[in-house]
């Protein structure tokens, strides 16, 4: 009983009545103070006082009006006028020269007083009840929560096996609409790079094992070897810094053998360490570079045979060294590297002399990037005179320079170069097939439909998008071959095409 007591008491707390009369009798007794003491503090008019000012004003106003109607007695000149001071004043200048007496007002103070004390001693009284009435014990009101308590239920007793069926087991149930689940088996990764074993000059391999285990350790991922099979450049895609590092190990065990390996090797690895030294900071990365070129130098002293095409392989080197100055230090190192260059009869040293050019041309303007592209050009067919594959690689940078001299050009001035370059470059592409060469010729067609009428462009445009899908089987150009589709596919889309012919149209 005593916790619905409780209960009850919570639900409702009372609280005391309250006194009404109380604020009525505080607030009549605060206006009977105050009002004897307003009445005692103004004082009682003077009406004897009043009727003597308003009796003096109207004597002056009296005076003034006969002042005015009188005539003004005449002034003889001769005969001064004398003031006698015995003759005795007017009963009106009498009357005006006696001061005002005020009638002493009735003691007002007095019951002002005494109304303010009584008020003061009534209000006394009232708080002095009222702080009487708040120490007396105050009854608790009584509470209607016990009426509506119920009496505590008894206890009962529960079995075992009762408690266990308290706790549900939930039963999952499938429905027909539900869909269904796919069992997905991802693709095996492997994550560490294979182990690569040198193989001596004697093996079976005939000097290409190096490639295979390179294109294997690479996947499709990168970085990848393109161009020539003899003298391959390096091309990073989307390789990483770890992989990068898995090459150098590679081609660190074979760069003292006198093998074609060895050769390939020390081909590769200074255009390896240069794309180690991009993701170095600036300053790191010009000392590395610097570093690249010596170690190079002393790997090719120490080789027991002469390699004439060694100058190539520093160039990727130097052009990176030369891309991070700027101004005439720039101008000075370009002017020295191409000097070095010039005038070689090897087809190797000659494609790098035009990469060279071509590095110069871009880092120009206007007539100077004109005249190194025509310096490229003419290198272009000096490498156009080998045969086999340096006739493709030359027709290949023949186009590559055409359309670069199309870009420093209008649009309606470089169509000519643009229809060259398509035209060499097909030619390169059926003498040697190379994803390089369908990229490159599907950029050329991408501007040819630019500067072209959209009858003529939707027919370019479509050669375009067949030599881009050439370019992505390739996984070292699968991206920039991707983003040349998505371009073509944007200008086709944005050609004005006629609409399809209605069933009332077709005869």
């Amino acid at each position: 009983m005593a916790c619905h007591s409780t209960q009850g008491s919570s639900l409702k707390v009372s609280s005391p009545p309250p006194e009404k009369g109380h604020p009525a009798l505080l607030r009549l007794v605060l206006v009977a103070a105050l009002a004897p003491t307003l009445v005692g503090c103004t004082d009682a008019p003077d009406h004897e006082a009043e009727r003597t000012r308003r009796a003096r004003q109207m004597r002056d106003v009296a005076r003034m009006l006969d002042a005015m109607e009188s005539p003004a007695p005449p002034v003889v000149a001769s005969q001064p006028v004398a003031t006698n001071p015995r003759v005795a004043p007017s009963p009106a200048a009498r009357e005006a020269a006696t001061p005002e007496r005020h009638v002493a007002s009735a003691p007002a103070w007095r019951w002002s007083f005494l109304a303010g004390s009584g008020g003061l001693a009534t209000l006394f009284a009232v708080i002095v009840r009222r702080r009487r009435r708040s120490r007396a014990p105050v009854a608790e009101a009584p509470s209607v929560a016990p009426f509506f308590a119920e009496p505590p239920a008894s206890p009962v007793a529960v079995e075992p096996s009762a408690r266990r069926a308290l706790n549900p087991t939930w039963v999952y149930r499938k429905t027909s609409y539900e869909t269904p689940g796919l069992r997905m088996i991802p693709s095996a990764v492997d994550l560490l790079v294979p182990t690569y074993e040198p193989v001596s000059p004697e093996s079976d391999a005939g000097g290409t094992y190096l490639l295979a285990f390179l294109a294997d350790a690479a996947g499709d991922h990168g970085p990848f070897l393109v161009g020539d099979t003899r003298f391959p450049r390096l091309r990073r895609a989307d390789a990483t810094t770890t992989h990068l590092l898995a090459w150098r190990e590679i081609l660190d065990a074979q760069l003292d053998d006198d093998g074609d390996d060895g050769r390939l090797a020390r081909w590769i690895l200074p255009s390896l360490e240069t794309e180690l030294a991009n993701d170095l900071p600036h300053r790191e990365a010009a000392s590395r570079l610097a570093a690249i070129e010596d170690e190079a130098r002393a790997r090719q002293a120490r080789a027991a045979h002469a390699e004439p095409s060694f100058a190539a392989s520093l160039v990727p080197v130097r052009l990176a060294r030369i891309a991070r100055m700027s101004g005439a230090t720039r101008l000075f190192a370009l002017r020295a590297l191409a000097a070095e260059s010039a005038g070689a009869t090897d087809p190797c040293l000659l494609d790098a002399h035009i990469e060279v050019l071509l590095a110069w041309s871009s880092w120009s303007l206007a007539a100077t990037a004109s005249a190194r592209l025509d310096d490229a050009d003419a290198a272009a067919c000096t490498l156009a005179t080998f045969d086999g594959a340096w006739s493709a690689r030359a027709r290949h940078r023949r186009g590559d320079i055409r359309i670069r001299r199309a870009a420093l050009r209008r649009a309606t001035d470089g169509l000519d170069d643009l229809d060259e370059a398509q035209r060499l470059l097909d030619e390169a592409y059926e003498r040697m097939p190379d994803a390089e060469t369908a990229l490159l010729a599907a950029r050329a067609a991408e501007r040819r439909a630019r500067c072209l009428p959209p009858e003529e462009a939707a027919s370019i445009c479509s050669d375009a998008l067949v030599h881009a899908f050439l370019a992505e089987q390739h996984p070292a150009w699968r991206r920039d071959a991707q983003a040349c589709r998505r371009d073509v596919q944007r200008l086709y889309e944005s050609l004005p095409h006629d609409p399809s012919p209605t069933n009332d149209e077709i005869p």
